[in-house]
């Protein structure tokens, strides 16, 4: 069973672009002046926010700050609530803490331990616990051909575990390695503000995952070219990723699966306040002879 993903995104305006891997410095194609430069007021305005925001090094990071974008999508307008960062032992030890909920009502809660400056300062590791509870998750059935009409939602609560390592080979270029589990998430009804639309459960009842769910080992391997000068809201640079993972079902079901994830993004100056985000992404699921990937 295979399923295929793909999305080209073109918009204008400053972009949040979510997730990163690395922090870089700026393409030297975006140093332009003139039409193409960018105030001095918002360069500024940009750097302090992401200092604020965890963007910078972990002496920068410490202390209490808004979580404010660790939903996905379909959690509504905005999702914030407070999370707290510490270095310990000289910045040889890194903690971190958060919990936010969003307009939709979705909540999650994560803590994470980190050794950020192994390997002559090329190295990180870590381990990360995440707990989630997203109450109307939209769903359309299974394969290429579904439509708008059949959109359901459905509640899932899950946790994962995971440990990771990022390899950071230069300043923009990071190869990272994850292992956790999955733990058998729970399915219900959607719940929660604005929810009108029908139950997944109940629309989809014979899509595989749906009846009995699965706990899994999952890992992953990625390599990431990252030019951008604020992961979280980005206004210049670029974004190139590969990862490969795998998902091993441990429930003896016919669950496990392989996952091909690659993206592409650029940003291009248009005058002083405004950027075109050039994004494509595709993502690729195949299960080998006898599974199924779960919806």
């Amino acid at each position: 069973m295979r399923a295929v993903i793909v999305a080209l995104l073109v918009s204008c305006a400053t972009p949040a672009i979510a997730a990163a891997q690395t922090t870089a410095d700026v393409d030297a194609t975006t140093a332009a002046t003139g039409l193409f430069s960018e105030p001095p007021l918002m360069k500024r305005a940009v750097a302090l926010a992401g200092q604020w925001m965890g963007e910078g090094g972990p002496a920068e990071r410490e202390g209490f700050y808004p979580d404010l974008g660790n939903m996905i999508t379909g959690a509504g307008w905005i999702s914030a609530g407070p999370g707290y960062r510490a270095g310990l032992f000289d910045g040889r030890l890194f903690v971190d803490a958060s919990t936010a909920i969003s307009w939709r009502a979705y909540k999650m809660a994560q803590a994470r331990v980190e050794l950020p400056d192994l390997a002559a300062h090329r190295l990180t590791v870590g381990s990360q616990v995440r707990w989630q509870d997203l109450t109307q998750v939209n769903y359309f059935g299974i394969g290429a051909d579904t439509l708008e009409g059949s959109r359901s939602e459905y509640r899932l609560k899950d946790t994962y575990v995971v440990g990771y390592g990022v390899f950071q080979a230069n300043r923009w270029l990071a190869i990272t390695g994850t292992f956790g589990w999955l733990q058998q998430p729970t399915l219900s009804s959607p719940t929660g503000p604005f929810q009108d639309q029908p139950d997944a459960l109940l629309t989809f009842p014979q899509d595989p995952g749906v009846v009995s769910q699965s706990s899994f080992l999952h890992g992953n391997v990625s390599i990431a070219a990252d030019t951008r000068d604020y992961p979280g809201h980005p206004t210049a640079g670029g974004l190139y990723r590969a990862s490969v993972a795998t998902y091993s079902d441990r429930n003896s079901g016919p669950f496990s699966f392989g996952r091909y994830d690659v993206e592409g993004l650029r940003l291009l100056r248009v005058n002083g306040w405004s950027v075109l985000a050039l994004h494509g992404r595709g993502v690729f699921s195949e299960a080998s002879s006898g599974d199924v990937v779960p919806f």
